[in-house]
């Protein structure tokens, strides 16, 4: 089996190799003007090739992952039609629905994703959007190559944008609150390592619990929260902060700009 990407950043280096490493017989191909973006993935992926003309990739692979910027949408299908080859085209540009897609490309069956950057690590987020366009065996081998990389939520399309406003840019949203956990540890006394160890293993635990129980925040919040406590007084620093309010504002931020995006 082979399948092709349409770039060679980051995140096709993700789950190429997630795909590779969960496929031994799977061969990938990756199209990018960028000699760095393909080098970088030739490193990252077993068994991988990389080409420089997206058309290169047209006989060979029944499926192409177009994984682009938004803004190099319109480039990349003004010299590649895929209306006479029945590729299937796997999106994960944010914002830009499989209307559009289909419109600028030419393919018929079209399939929308969002994974997240944890993917690197295969412990990824990825929606997957279902379209009627795509025959239920192609969408359930494109749902089997994503598990390889994480795990894999079947949404609607209209879902896709508050997809990429939670799962899509909360990495970053962690990574900022797991800096401030380190920098309090660090304003406390404890050197950076050990707060940079403490704070990590905690977000890494507490998320393993909350999954292992299947229960709401709330309870697990309230377990470790006693009366007139040391976590009391903390959390009500952050209710002070409106620390809640300002993520979900965050996500919502987010998810507009996927969909202004998608124009």
């Amino acid at each position: 089996m082979k399948i092709g990407f349409i770039g060679a950043g980051q995140m096709a280096q993700a789950l190429a190799r997630g795909f590779a490493h969960g496929w031994p017989d799977l061969e990938v191909i990756a199209s990018d003007v960028d000699e760095q973006a393909r080098q970088r993935f030739l490193a990252q992926v077993p068994r991988a090739r990389t080409v420089t003309e997206n058309r290169v990739l047209l006989p060979e692979c029944p499926t192409l992952f177009l994984a682009v910027k938004p803004q190099a949408v319109d480039r990349v299908f003004r010299d590649l039609d895929l209306r006479r080859h029945g590729s299937v085209l796997v999106s994960m540009v944010a914002g830009l629905s499989v209307a559009k897609l289909k419109n600028l490309s030419g393919a018929s069956q079209v399939l929308r994703i969002m994974p997240n950057t944890p993917a690197l690590i295969q412990q990824g987020a990825i929606a997957l959007a279902r379209s009627d366009s795509v025959p239920p065996e192609i969408y359930q081998q494109v749902f089997r190559l994503l598990q390889s990389v994480g795990r894999v939520v079947e949404v609607e399309e209209s879902q896709l944008d508050a997809v990429t406003g939670l799962a899509g840019s909360g990495p970053a949203f962690v990574l900022e609150f797991l800096e401030g956990l380190i920098d309090g540890g660090v304003k406390c006394g404890l050197p950076r390592t050990t707060a940079t160890d403490l704070a990590v293993q905690t977000v890494l635990g507490t998320a393993a619990m909350l999954q292992s129980v299947a229960t709401h925040p709330a309870q697990l919040r309230d377990q470790v929260t006693s009366p007139g406590g040391t976590t009391s007084f903390g959390l009500h620093v952050l209710h002070q902060a409106a620390f809640r309010g300002t993520v979900i504002a965050a996500v919502e931020a987010a998810s507009e700009r996927a969909r202004a995006l998608g124009g």
